[in-house]
């Protein structure tokens, strides 16, 4: 089930610690890809930011991957 109430955004983590953005304001996500224009060689990290418009909790998902 999808909450309609979600919006998410997704960040690439950067070798030095920090975030870009990719993509922000994803309402009603349910499947979706994104494509990094940038990624990292052999290894990128992201971070999913899930967000409900309703109540505000924030959570987030911090994913690796390795080629």
């Amino acid at each position: 089930d999808v909450n309609e109430n979600v919006v998410m955004s997704v960040y690439r983590k950067e070798l030095d610690g920090s975030f870009t953005l990719l993509m922000d304001d994803i309402k009603n996500p349910g499947t979706f890809y994104i494509i990094d224009p940038h990624p990292s060689l052999r290894f990128s990290s992201y971070r999913i930011i899930a967000k409900d418009s309703i109540n505000g909790k924030t959570s987030f998902l911090d994913t690796p991957y390795e080629d």
